[in-house]
């Protein structure tokens, strides 16, 4: 069992890796009167972690129940 997470793992971090190496080139965002620039690499899952929350926080509010 030991030996299939450390293939899991390995291959999860060489994709990151690879993701990391092939988006390094620096994003501009301006947002209103907000202007930053990044690296596409950090962009790109801060995009996706802001959209999780927000769509957790419509799931939470909505006051729909569990049936």
């Amino acid at each position: 069992m030991s030996t299939v997470k450390g293939v899991v793992l390995a291959v999860l971090v060489g994709l990151i890796t690879i993701f990391i190496l092939q988006n390094a080139g620096v994003v501009s965002l301006r947002f209103l009167f907000w202007r930053t620039a990044m690296s596409q690499a950090i962009f790109v899952p801060v995009v996706f972690a802001v959209g999780f929350i927000a769509g957790a926080l419509v799931i939470i509010f909505s006051g729909k129940e569990k049936s």
